[in-house]
């Protein structure tokens, strides 16, 4: 019997939400390991080459889907895991809450290689271009320590009391560099009418803007 089957089976206190952590945890091992395997150049893809006014807009698309991405744990967790976790006598609403937390993780593992093997056909722009490298996967570490996080909490969770568990996502490393690498070259470009032009980027806006997440341990849950 695996260490979820058994969960489902003698649900012991807390059981909700040691199940929420063992799913995560389990869901996010292939997301990660596609990671370190990009990270060790075990994974190809063909690579992709841009033009400068193509990477205007494709660099704009893969800042607002990681925006979305994030925006999607957010959601998932406050109101989806959150209730199925307090609420579930079977564990139906929470795999399928995880299992959209999971989504989201597979999703930030294709995002970091398909911005890993995508050039730009300029070397100053591929510089401001190479500082994305990393995003997805800062995101996908955060999510990572759910589980650890989750089961401490259970741990010393006192029946009867409410818990809440802050989970904050923090900018990327090189997000500030970027925004302020491509105000530069916009300025520079909008002077040169011989070369292309690079559209203002509002660089991952909402992750920057977004807070705490929070889970709440309900008594009933934990006790």
């Amino acid at each position: 019997m695996t260490d979820v089957e058994k969960l489902i089976t003698e649900q012991p206190p807390g059981w909700q939400y040691r199940l929420a952590a063992a799913l995560i945890r389990e869901g996010l091992t292939q997301p990660n390991q596609q990671l370190a395997d990009l990270q060790r150049g075990a994974i190809f893809r063909t690579t992709k080459y841009l033009t400068v006014d193509e990477y205007s807009r494709w660099g704009q698309e893969r800042i607002d889907d990681l925006v979305a991405l994030a925006e999607l744990i957010i959601t998932t967790l406050e109101d989806d895991l959150t209730p199925a976790c307090r609420d579930a006598v079977e564990a139906g609403p929470i795999r399928q809450a995880v299992g959209r937390l999971l989504t989201a993780g597979e999703q930030l593992a294709a995002w970091e290689i398909e911005v890993h093997f995508t050039r730009v056909a300029d070397g100053e722009v591929q510089a401001v271009k190479a500082l994305m490298d990393g995003w997805a996967a800062a995101l996908l570490r955060q999510l990572g320590q759910l589980p650890d996080e989750l089961e401490q909490l259970v741990e010393r969770a006192e029946p009867g009391q409410s818990y809440t568990l802050p989970l904050t996502f923090t900018p990327p490393t090189g997000v500030n560099e970027y925004n302020q690498a491509m105000n530069r070259l916009t300025r520079r470009r909008q002077t040169a009418p011989k070369q292309s032009g690079l559209s203002c980027f509002q660089v991952l806006a909402a992750i920057l803007v977004i807070g705490v997440i929070v889970l709440c341990l309900l008594a009933g849950g934990v006790g």
